[in-house]
């Protein structure tokens, strides 16, 4: 009952993100910094009560507090090319090249943590960066961007989960996405000071209240999911999302992805059924 409810919630986080990348695509008026601003300091707002309720203290032990902030860096500038991806290509292209992340967990656990690579991986890597070549669809030339930053993402947020890796069990997860959330929220309203900042009409400011609250939800959601089941069982439904992200791309934009696109996101995502199932034999 507990992997049901694990794997339920795994699904549903992965459709709050889906969301909240669609939010952010349909707010083309709205800068990006301002955006990826709303979207934290609403999850300050919502995370902050939790954090009081439940009677959890902020104070990071010393040892902690280096990880948490290359954690906190590598989110904000994760979040930053993603969101930059998502306004400039196919949602369920950045969708598909965001989904990386997995696979950059396994290189910075090799290269921070000291973790041995196994045979396994090396292929699943392989063909998954080939999956990206396929979505990518090299140019060499500045039409490249998008999908870049959308692998960038993917690198950053590798090297964020990395950093949570290395906290987990000794740092509250809500505690993590608090400061997240703060940090990001700080840099952004600093950049926001030397920009212009665009005042939303009613349409514009309910969509960004969704956007910050789904992507709250999603976190929140997630995070409770790995209560109910390990991480190593249930994590492979993250890939939900892409197809997701298909759908949300075809509904909203009436984008349908190309053959190429299509072919990459399959082989990534059995890249990553091929990683997790080997996971699971250990």
């Amino acid at each position: 009952m507990n992997y049901i409810k694990g794997v339920t919630l795994i699904i549903l986080s992965s459709l709050f993100f889906t969301m909240n990348a669609t939010l952010v695509k349909l707010l083309v008026d709205i800068p990006l910094y301002e955006k990826v601003f709303v979207r934290n300091i609403l999850g300050v707002i919502f995370i902050l009560p939790i954090i009081i309720k439940g009677d959890v203290s902020l104070f990071i032990e010393k040892e902690h507090r280096s990880n948490l902030l290359f954690r906190c860096l590598l989110g904000f500038l994760g979040i930053i090319a993603y969101y930059y991806a998502i306004d400039n290509m196919i949602l369920s292209d950045a969708a598909i090249l965001n989904k990386l992340n997995p696979f950059f967990v396994i290189l910075f656990s090799v290269l921070l943590l000291k973790e041995k690579l196994k045979e396994y991986q090396v292929i699943s890597i392989i063909f998954a960066f080939l999956g990206a070549l396929f979505v990518i669809k090299p140019t060499f030339d500045f039409s490249m961007l998008p999908a870049l930053a959308a692998l960038v993402s993917a690198v950053f947020a590798g090297g964020a989960y990395t950093a949570i890796r290395s906290i987990s069990g000794k740092v509250s997860p809500s505690i993590i996405v608090f400061y997240f959330s703060l940090f990001t929220s700080v840099m952004t309203f600093i950049i926001l000071l030397g920009n212009e900042i665009v005042i939303p009409d009613f349409r514009q400011a309910l969509g960004l209240i969704l956007m910050g609250l789904s992507a709250t939800a999603a976190q929140v959601l997630m995070t409770s999911a790995y209560k109910y089941a390990e991480a190593s069982r249930i994590s492979i439904y993250n890939y939900s999302s892409i197809i997701f992200a298909l759908i949300m791309t075809y509904t909203f934009f009436d984008d349908i992805p190309d053959m190429f696109s299509i072919l990459g996101g399959i082989i990534i995502i059995l890249s990553g059924i091929y990683n997790f199932k080997n996971n699971l034999r250990i």
